[in-house]
């Protein structure tokens, strides 16, 4: 009980659950294969831990000066995360997101999504900084930024090996960063 409140320790199970999501989307990469031979499958775990990723960023502002049942977080994040791998590769539910002619609608507009819930945690920052460690408000707002626009290069790309999705990932290192 070292810590205020539980705002860090929830960030980092979220991005710990993002994580994960992004070594499969990492090892099932087209060319590398280990998982299945899909374009699809990868840019569907791709979206799904963004969409994860940037709900968590949205709700996070509320866990600022609040404790919570940390072991029951991360429960729920490994549960999204199991879902979320069994509608991809085991029950093959969830929408295709790359097809033969590039990105799908839904993936398009599941980034533009993303960058509205990222916005909205910018907004819920700005709104509850007080209760952040003095010079942490820039940094998140700074990385949120780089995060839509990292998600905007996302949207533009018609295969994995294209200039946007490089620049979409280069600005995805920045925000990390």
């Amino acid at each position: 009980d070292f810590l205020e409140d539980d705002f860090p320790v929830f960030l980092g199970v979220s991005l710990f659950a993002g994580a994960l999501l992004h070594m499969v989307h990492m090892v099932d990469f087209p060319g590398v294969n280990i998982i299945v031979s899909s374009r699809d499958k990868p840019t569907q775990v791709w979206l799904a831990a963004t969409l994860l990723q940037s709900a968590s960023f949205l709700a996070a502002p509320f866990v600022i000066g609040r404790h919570l049942r940390l072991r029951l977080v991360l429960a729920g994040y490994l549960v999204a995360v199991a879902l979320i791998l069994c509608s991809v590769y085991w029950w093959d539910v969830f929408p295709v997101a790359l097809g033969p002619d590039g990105l799908t609608t839904f993936k398009i507009v599941g980034e533009y999504v993303a960058c509205v819930l990222l916005a909205g945690g910018i907004v819920l920052f700005w709104r509850r900084r007080q209760g952040l460690q003095r010079g942490a408000l820039p940094l998140l707002i700074g990385a949120l930024l780089m995060r839509i626009v990292a998600e905007l290069w996302f949207t533009l790309y018609t295969g994995p090996h294209q200039w946007p999705n490089l620049l979409g990932h280069v600005f995805l290192v920045l925000s990390i960063w």
